[in-house]
């Protein structure tokens, strides 16, 4: 019972908690939605107009990627832990996030080159329980102050200590988005065809900035935190 008290506690602190700067909320899904539209641009531009190499496309494109990225970890950094700031429009420096995400994405790499040879269904499993180890990395990466290669090692921690807390709201709401999207990679699941399609993307694109922020305020209320001390805070409080 008490795990389920704690629980119910952590759920409705985050959620009151994501919404307390919701400028914060749109500011991110405005940038999500512009990285996304962009990029699908610059890919059709660099693939199919100028015809580059795949590989300089590709490095492109990703620097481009990271980069949106960044900045959007910055604002969730600015959302999470300055609850007071009335500022929206800011100088957010996505530079210290930008090396933590190369660094990151450089070990994935690595490890996409050792696995690669193996069959395509242990590949494809690997992939899916390294996707679930690894899902409170993005969090790991702009809340806490480790390097890239660090964090990696903390997010598997913090998922370690906190499986029920962090683990059945985010494959409940993951599964909502992925429904939501039919099943698309986001960069390709959105649509601006039709009216329809406009506000099924806007949705989606909004739900997504309330999302990445839930996330971030769930890892701050969890991380280096335990039942126990919720619950004597819980009572002290009441």
């Amino acid at each position: 019972m008490d795990i389920l008290n704690d629980f119910i506690y952590i759920q409705k602190k985050a959620l009151r908690n994501t919404f307390k700067n919701p400028r914060y909320i749109v500011l991110c899904a405005v940038i999500l939605a512009v990285g996304i539209i962009a990029t699908n641009i610059i890919s059709n531009i660099l693939f199919g107009v100028l015809k580059l190499n795949g590989y300089i496309s590709g490095l492109l494109v990703y620097i481009f990627k990271v980069c949106i990225l960044g900045f959007i970890m910055s604002i969730l950094y600015t959302g999470v832990k300055d609850t007071e700031n009335r500022i929206v429009f800011q100088n957010y420096d996505f530079k210290p996030f930008v090396i933590k995400i190369i660094q990151v994405g450089f070990v994935i790499y690595i490890a996409q080159i050792i696995l690669r040879p193996l069959a395509m269904n242990f590949y494809f499993i690997v992939t899916i329980i390294a996707m679930i180890i690894l899902n409170a990395l993005p969090e790991t990466l702009y809340l806490e102050d480790y390097d890239g290669y660090n964090s990696i090692r903390a997010s598997v921690e913090f998922l370690k200590d906190n499986a029920l807390n962090w683990g059945l709201p985010n494959i409940i709401i993951m599964a909502l988005i992925y429904a939501l999207i039919d099943g698309r990679s986001l960069f390709t699941g959105l649509y601006f065809s039709d009216l329809k399609s406009i506000i099924k993307s806007v949705v989606v694109i909004l739900i997504m900035g309330i999302y990445l922020m839930y996330r971030g305020m769930l890892f701050e209320i969890l991380n280096g935190s335990s039942r126990r001390k919720r619950e004597f805070m819980r009572n002290f409080n009441e």
